[in-house]
């Protein structure tokens, strides 16, 4: 059985985008995220993080940085009846400092390959679903995906047949009565997925050895990390707008 889901950016629409955000310290929750989140989780709706993080490749903080910042957000959304489905995330961009990391992959958007990674592990329907972002890079993702209902963060004209709004709860509530109604996405409450932990992925070209789960995809490998929900945050520098 297929979920809708709403895919999210999470850097300004989620959290303050202050720069490069890689530690627990610097992670600040914008007004009223985590009771939209908890509306569309009680809506039925899988969420969904699918997040560029350059910050990796620019060497600011590590991917173990951002494994910790991120169970510790899930923890601590999860106190408020938040839950995280899978969180999706490119670490990768051409001009990168660090070499690992250097290239152009299918996944850093504003390419598809993070969304249609977590349709896949997450069996999730993309006619039913929904994505707010704060970038064009996500509007475009979420086109090239062929997600029809794209909610962009934005204080002037938003991308190309997006709609604007002014943050997650206008989001939420715009989705909600578009739909006119709040009936479960799911027919029956027993047929919402039952996950032990939501599912980490990172778009990777270099092979890690450890306890991790490898996946092999056309254009770049995969790693699964499966581990309890929590939250943080990393420093704020350069300009935040090279996600």
């Amino acid at each position: 059985m297929t979920t809708a889901a709403v895919f999210l950016d999470r850097d300004g629409v989620i959290n303050v985008d202050s720069g490069y955000v890689g530690d627990w310290d610097s992670f600040v929750f914008l007004p009223g995220v985590i009771e939209a989140l908890r509306t569309l989780c009680e809506t039925e709706y899988a969420l969904v993080i699918v997040t560029n993080q350059s910050g990796i490749g620019r060497g600011f903080y590590t991917e173990e940085d951002f494994h910790i910042l991120t169970e510790r957000m899930c923890n601590e959304l999860s106190r408020h009846g938040v839950w995280i489905a899978g969180v999706y995330f490119c670490p990768h961009l051409p001009e990168a400092t660090l070499s690992r990391y250097r290239k152009t992959c299918g996944c850093r958007k504003p390419q598809p390959g993070l969304i249609h990674r977590a349709v896949k592990e997450l069996d999730i329907d993309l006619a039913r679903s929904a994505m707010v972002g704060d970038k064009d890079s996500d509007m475009e993702a979420a086109l090239a995906a062929g997600i029809p209902h794209r909610y962009q963060v934005i204080s002037g004209e938003p991308h190309e047949h997006c709609i604007a709004v002014s943050g997650l709860p206008e989001a939420c509530r715009t989705l909600l009565q578009r739909l006119k109604t709040r009936i479960p996405i799911f027919q029956h409450r027993a047929q919402r997925p039952r996950l032990q932990a939501p599912a980490f992925l990172v778009c990777s070209s270099h092979d890690r050895r450890d306890d991790r789960l490898l996946y092999d995809d056309e254009e770049a490998q995969f790693s699964e990390y499966q581990f309890a929900c929590s939250i943080r945050q990393s420093p704020a520098e350069g300009s935040h707008s090279g996600r």
